[in-house]
């Protein structure tokens, strides 16, 4: 479970990569409702 999480480098990357994602859609999607929200 845990153990292999941390044994895999690989893993970790990719999970990186799908939060800096994540969090980017995140942005947009706040943006997008502030837009909204002005008009």
């Amino acid at each position: 479970m845990d153990v292999q999480r941390i044994r895999s480098p690989t893993m970790k990357v990719k999970r990186g990569e799908v939060e800096k994602r994540y969090a980017a859609l995140m942005e947009k999607e706040l943006q997008v409702r502030d837009a909204v929200g002005w008009e």
